[in-house]
C-alpha cells in the first residue's frame, strides 16, 4: 500500500453514509453540503445511493460472514467496497480494497484492517459466487416487505425492485403561458430528452435530465417540478374558477400552484403551513410562476380559525413515512419503526378530522400521502369517516405500481353532503 491517501470520493462517501445511518441526517441535505470542488461528485453520489438502496442486502451479507460485528464505520467501509466490487464495473478491485484499508487507518481503525482485507479479498476472488450469496439477502427490512405484501399482494416483488430504478423528473406545465408540445420542442432544442406521458387523464412531461431545473423556461415559470402522482391528486380535486381552495401542509406549494393554473389563476387559494422556513419556498415558487390567486398563510391549522370561513375544496398532504418515494429518497426506509408510523397515523387522523370541518357542504377534500402503509392510508380514512353520515369517500387509489416511474402515493377523495 502506497503512502498516497485514499481517494476523496470514497472517503467522503463513507462519511456521508455514517451521517445518514448513524446520525440520522437526510440524504439529500447531506449530499448538498459536500464541497464538490476538485471532486468527482458523481462517483460519491453513485456509491452513496447504491449502498443506501442495498443497505439491507449488504448488511445481511456481512452479518452472515462475520462472527462479531465491528464498529459502524468499519461496516460502512465494507458496504461501500462490496457495492463497488459487485456493481461498479469501472472500479478497479485493487483500488477499492486499498482505499478501504487507508480509510480505516486514517480513522484509527487499524485493528480492523485484517478483517476488511479478508472480507474484500474473499469477495473479489470469488466474485460471481459471492454476488449470488449477496443477492439472496432481502432487499428491504422484513416490516417493509410485509407492508408491501399487505397493500400489493400480487405486485410486492415488482414494486420492491422498482425502488432501485432511477426516478425521473415530471414537469407540471403552466398552461396559462405555454403548452406541453412547446416545452418539449424547446427542451429537445437544448439537448434535453423529454417526452409527454399520461396517467389517469393527466398529461405531464417526463425527463431524466437535471438540466430542466436550470432552463430559462423553468426560471420564467413556464413549468414547475411536480411528480405525476401529485399532479393526479390535484386533478382529483376538480377545482375550477371562482372556488375557494385550502391547501393544508402546503410547502413547497406544488399543489396550490397546480390548482391555481388549473383554475386559470381565478380561484381563491390559501396555502397554509406552520413552517416559516418551508414557506419561503412557497413564496419563491409562486413568484417564479407569476400567480396571483394564492395567499400564503404561516399558521398552525389547529390554532387558526380561518376567519370562520369554509372552503369549496380542501387538499391535505400531511407528514407521513414517505415510503412511496423510496426510489427517489432511498434513505426514507431506514430508521423507521412501527411505533413511529403509528404516531404519524395518529397525527394524520387529527389533521384529516380538522380538515373535514373546514369543508363546505357539497365540497370536496383530497387526502394524499406518499406512502402505502395501511395505518396511514385506508385506516386513517376509515377512522375519519366512522360515524359521519355527512361525508363519504367517492374515490380512493394508489399510484403504485405504475409503468411510468412516478412516486407511490395514496389518494382518497371525500365529499361532504
Amino acid at each position: 500500500m502506497t503512502n498516497q491517501p485514499a481517494s476523496r470520493e470514497r472517503t467522503i462517501a463513507v462519511d456521508v453514509l455514517v451521517s445518514i445511518f448513524r446520525n440520522g441526517k437526510k440524504l439529500d441535505r447531506t449530499l448538498e453540503e459536500i464541497d464538490s470542488k476538485d471532486l468527482h461528485i458523481n462517483q460519491v453520489y453513485n456509491i452513496v445511493l447504491g449502498v443506501t438502496r442495498r443497505h439491507n442486502m449488504l448488511r445481511t451479507y456481512l452479518e452472515q460472514k462475520l462472527e462479531k460485528m465491528p464498529p459502524d464505520k468499519v461496516l460502512f467501509i465494507l458496504e461501500s467496497a462490496l457495492f463497488e466490487l459487485a456493481y461498479n464495473d469501472s472500479s478497479k478491485p485493487y483500488a477499492v480494497v486499498s482505499d478501504s484499508l487507508k480509510i480505516a487507518e486514517h480513522d484509527r481503525l487499524e485493528r480492523y484492517k485484517g478483517l476488511i482485507n479478508a472480507v474484500l479479498r474473499r469477495f473479489s476472488d470469488n466474485l460471481e459466487r459471492e454476488k449470488l450469496v449477496l443477492e439472496k439477502a432481502p432487499l428491504f427490512p422484513l416490516w417493509f416487505i410485509k407492508e408491501l405484501n399487505r397493500t400489493f399482494p400480487n405486485d410486492a416483488d415488482v414494486i420492491a425492485k422498482s425502488f432501485f430504478e432511477h426516478s425521473p423528473f415530471f414537469l407540471f406545465i403552466n398552461t396559462l403561458k405555454t403548452s406541453a408540445e412547446k416545452i418539449i420542442t424547446s427542451l429537445k432544442g437544448q439537448g434535453i430528452d423529454a417526452e409527454a406521458v399520461e396517467y389517469s387523464g393527466v398529461t405531464s412531461i417526463k425527463t431524466n435530465d437535471k438540466k430542466v431545473l436550470h432552463t430559462n423556461e423553468f426560471n420564467d415559470g413556464l413549468y414547475t417540478i411536480q411528480d405525476l402522482s401529485s399532479q393526479s391528486a390535484v386533478n382529483s380535486l376538480n377545482v375550477s374558477e371562482g372556488m375557494s381552495v385550502l391547501d393544508l401542509c402546503s410547502a413547497p406549494g406544488g399543489k396550490a400552484i397546480a390548482a391555481a393554473i388549473i383554475s386559470s389563476d381565478k380561484a381563491d387559494i390559501v396555502a397554509v403551513d406552520r413552517s416559516s422556513s418551508r414557506l419561503f419556498r412557497v413564496y419563491e415558487n409562486i413568484r417564479r410562476m407569476k400567480l396571483e390567486s394564492i395567499k400564503v398563510l404561516d399558521a398552525d391549522m389547529f390554532e387558526h380559525n380561518f376567519e370562520g370561513k369554509l372552503f369549496d375544496r380542501v387538499v391535505l398532504d400531511p407528514p407521513c413515512s414517505a415510503l412511496g418515494v423510496a426510489g427517489r429518497h432511498p434513505d426514507v426506509v431506514w430508521g423507521k419503526s412501527q411505533k413511529a408510523i403509528g404516531e404519524l397515523a395518529s397525527q394524520q387522523l387529527k389533521m384529516l378530522e380538522k380538515a373535514i370541518t373546514l369543508l363546505k357542504n357539497g365540497g370536496r377534500l383530497v387526502y394524499s400521502v406518499c406512502t402505502f402503509t395501511e395505518q396511514e392510508t385506508t385506516a386513517v380514512i376509515n377512522k375519519a369517516l366512522a360515524g359521519k353520515n355527512d361525508v363519504k369517500m367517492v374515490d380512493s387509489y394508489y399510484t403504485l405500481p405504475n409503468s411510468v416511474g412516478m412516486d407511490g402515493l395514496f389518494v382518497s377523495v371525500l365529499e361532504k353532503k
